[in-house]
C-alpha cells in the first residue's frame, strides 16, 4: 500500500472536514460532531502511519487539550464545538507541533476577532437595508451576510471554526515553507 497516497487523502479529508465545519459554524453556528470525529480518525490514523509510533503521546496531548479548553467552554469562554475541533486537529500534527498549531490558531482567532470588532462597528454605524421578499438564487450571499450583520449586532458569538481553519493553514504555510527551504539547498 502506498502509505504517502494514503497520508495524502487522510489529510485531504480533514481538510475537507475542516472547510465543511468553519462554513457550518459560519452559517448556522454549529460545529457537527460528525466532522469533528472525521477530523480525530484522520488524525489518528495519520498518528499511527507516522515513522515514529507514539501515537498514544498524541492522544494524551488530546486529552489534555480537551481538558484545558473545556474548562473554557464551562465558563462560556469558548463554544464547545470549538473547544472539540481544537482538540481534534492537535491528532493532525506530531506532538511537538501542537503548540506552534494553538498559537497559529489563537493569531488566526485574533485577526477574526479584529475583522468582527470592525464589522461590529461599520454594522452599528449604518441601519441594515432590508432585503427584498423574494430571495431568489443571487441573493442567497446578501442574504447571509444580512444574517451576520443581524448576528453582529446581536453580539452573538464569532464562528471560531474559521479560526482553526486558519491556523492550521497557517501552520501548514508555515512548514510548507521550511521544507520547501530545507529541499532548495
Amino acid at each position: 500500500m502506498n502509505w504517502t497516497l494514503a497520508r495524502w487523502a487522510l489529510e485531504g479529508t480533514a481538510v475537507a472536514c475542516l472547510l465543511a465545519a468553519a462554513a457550518t459554524d459560519f452559517t448556522d453556528r454549529i460545529v457537527p460532531n460528525r466532522l469533528v470525529v472525521a477530523v480525530m480518525i484522520a488524525g489518528i490514523a495519520i498518528r499511527l502511519m507516522s515513522a515514529t509510533s507514539i501515537w498514544w503521546l498524541s492522544v494524551s496531548v488530546w486529552a489534555v487539550t480537551l481538558a484545558v479548553l473545556g474548562s473554557l467552554a464551562t465558563r462560556n469562554i469558548l463554544g464547545w464545538g470549538d473547544v472539540k475541533l481544537i482538540a481534534a486537529v492537535t491528532l493532525l500534527v506530531p506532538p511537538h507541533k501542537v503548540f506552534p498549531l494553538l498559537i497559529s490558531i489563537a493569531l488566526a482567532g485574533g485577526v477574526l476577532a479584529c475583522l468582527y470588532l470592525g464589522a461590529r462597528r461599520l454594522v452599528r454605524r449604518r441601519q441594515a437595508s432590508p432585503l427584498p421578499l423574494a430571495n431568489p438564487p443571487r441573493w442567497k450571499a446578501l442574504a447571509l451576510l444580512h444574517r451576520e450583520g443581524a448576528r453582529i449586532r446581536a453580539n452573538e458569538p464569532m464562528p471560531y471554526a474559521m479560526a482553526v481553519l486558519g491556523g492550521v493553514a497557517l501552520q501548514t504555510a508555515i512548514e510548507t515553507v521550511r521544507c520547501w527551504h530545507v529541499t532548495s539547498r
